[in-house]
């Protein structure tokens, strides 16, 4: 547990943010998608 906490600011400084950003972009065009259905 103790080497996972030292590797948390290398992945949070290693794009965990753009995968955070890319997941809250990408949830709603999906639950657009099944609402609206494909194009």
């Amino acid at each position: 547990m103790e080497t996972i906490c030292r590797q948390l600011p290398f992945w949070h400084s290693f794009g965990f943010d753009l995968l955070l950003a890319l997941a809250l972009v990408t949830v709603p065009l999906w639950w657009w998608i099944l609402q609206n259905g494909l194009p």
